[in-house]
């Protein structure tokens, strides 16, 4: 099952008007050192604690799953925003996070700003547009509705692999 994911990986990034980080769904084919890197990619997400902030049952359910194969703990997924809010509120640790924009009506921008105001790193997982992230958040990552999960979990390995913007040094972030 692995090697079917990191056979299936892609993710490019691409730059909307508004500077909007955006994932599409461009595939990456090939064998050897491009397996290799994939392998080294997802192997960021080991042991990593990942919020997952998804009202849709289905697409948390396969968001969980393929976070939970890839060796990530799950915190989450949180249909809603007093869900979400309460979980930062309590104390726990997460490495990063995974927000849809949308929760039943009610757009996640304060668990981003908890997020932001914490240092940690997290991205949007939405069928908005991405030209309608507000400013404070716009340098963060997008992944358009639909797309496919190794898309998906090959951005979030980037956000954990990547350097915090506190010290440099990517790490658990303590929630409180």
């Amino acid at each position: 099952m692995i090697g079917e994911t990191i056979l299936l990986l892609s993710g490019e990034y691409s730059q909307q008007a508004a500077g909007v980080s955006v994932f599409t769904n461009h595939s990456r084919q090939g064998t050897g050192n491009n397996d290799m890197a994939a392998v080294a990619r997802l192997s960021a997400l080991q042991e990593r604690t990942i919020m997952v902030v998804e009202d849709e049952f289905f697409q948390a359910k396969d968001l969980a799953q393929a976070l939970a194969q890839a060796g990530a703990r799950l915190m989450g997924p949180f249909p809603s925003l007093s869900a979400a809010m309460e979980a930062l509120e309590s104390g726990n640790t997460v490495d990063a996070a995974v927000l849809d924009i949308n929760l039943r009506g009610r757009v996640v921008y304060d668990v981003a700003d908890m997020l932001a105001e914490r240092g940690i790193p997290f991205l949007f997982a939405t069928g908005y547009d991405p030209d309608l992230v507000p400013a404070a958040h716009r340098d963060r990552p997008v992944c358009i509705k639909p797309f496919r999960i190794e898309v998906l979990l090959a951005a979030v390995a980037d956000l954990v692999a990547g350097p915090s913007t506190t010290d440099g040094q990517q790490q658990a972030q303590k929630l409180s």
